[in-house]
């Protein structure tokens, strides 16, 4: 939902950038979403039997409804909304192109959709997934080289990575990948401190006073380019921190996970609702509007899509291991 409001500043006519007292506090936003993820995937791996199971799991829970919301976006949303034919709009390159970004291979643009709004982007989100699918295999590669079960293996390779990332993108002289306030790789860092509080969260407490002075240590981080590479540890323990408060959750939160479907819709919804009330185009109109369809197509997305998506699991697993056991045979019998 953050990321919704902040968006509604970001694409309407009251356009802001992140230099003002705002930006460490919205920069922070992406690395808590990751560092969350981290914790939670971490106990996923370590409930399920192999790497191939792990997998399924998060190809499921990912692939489904993005493929889905792309279709919505560039078919029904796109064929709406672009101002060439529609038999134009579907010959036209742009429009293939899009769905390579089931793949991670992220397309901006789809042709003649909102060339009149601010920002022209169909959905800027996207540019976290190949962030999202490098942190999971970062994962299994720490599962593998056996670091997930073995916290004084997994430590010292999370601290490499740390200096590696930063170091490796200054030396080319590389922009900060993505769309996005900071760079991707940052956002990966954050899922393996995220992974590592997990994995070690026996061992370390968590306390009140340290997580508003992570907080507060990983607001100054992020409020330059550089210290915002190394604010991946501080993040990831404040977010730990605040997840395990567990408050209280209504029936309506209890019975369906729409942060996923969020995360897809809000975008592309905003966008729209720029296009379609030009003389609106200001945040205390876009937001209210935009969250309301955004709620309700993650809904649906959630109950006719991930949800059913998520039921298949158990077969696809087994199926999976059949599989793995004919191979097996065939190889032990040659």
């Amino acid at each position: 939902m953050s990321v919704l409001v902040w968006h509604s500043f970001r694409i309407s006519d009251w356009m802001t950038d992140y230099h003002g007292w705002w930006g460490p506090v919205v920069r922070l936003i992406l690395p808590m979403f990751f560092a969350l993820s981290g914790f939670l995937v971490a106990g996923s791996l370590l409930r399920v039997r192999s790497i191939h199971h792990f997998l399924i799991l998060r190809t499921m829970r990912i692939m489904p409804a993005l493929a889905i919301q792309l279709l919505f976006s560039a078919v029904i949303l796109g064929g709406l909304m672009t101002t060439l034919p529609l038999s134009d709009y579907l010959r036209d390159p742009l429009f293939l192109r899009y769905f390579l970004n089931v793949f991670g291979l992220v397309q901006w643009n789809l042709p003649g959709v909102f060339q009149s709004n601010p920002v022209t982007i169909v959905n800027a989100s996207l540019w976290t997934i190949p962030y999202e699918i490098m942190a999971y295999l970062l994962i299994v590669a720490l599962w593998i080289a056996g670091a997930i079960r073995r916290p004084r293996l997994l430590i010292p390779l999370i601290l490499i990575g740390q200096f590696v990332a930063p170091v490796a993108e200054m030396l080319t002289n590389r922009v900060p990948q993505g769309y996005g306030p900071l760079s991707g790789y940052v956002l990966v860092v954050a899922f393996t401190f995220g992974t590592a509080l997990y994995i070690c969260r026996e061992w370390v407490p968590m306390r009140t006073s340290w997580a508003i002075a992570s907080l507060v240590l990983a607001l100054a981080l992020l409020a330059t380019m550089t210290g915002g590479y190394f604010a991946g540890p501080p993040a990831a323990y404040f977010t730990v921190w605040l997840g395990l408060r567990n408050p209280r959750r209504t029936a309506a939160i209890a019975s369906a996970d729409i942060s996923y479907g969020v995360y897809l819709y809000a975008y592309p919804i905003q966008q729209t609702v720029v296009a379609l009330f030009p003389a609106w185009r200001i945040w205390w109109f876009i937001i209210p509007v935009s969250l309301f369809f955004t709620v309700l197509m993650a809904m649906l997305s959630w109950r006719y899509v991930e949800k059913p998506a998520l039921g298949h699991r158990k077969f696809l697993m087994a199926w999976s291991d059949r599989l793995g056991m004919r191979v097996t045979g065939v190889f032990r019998g040659s």
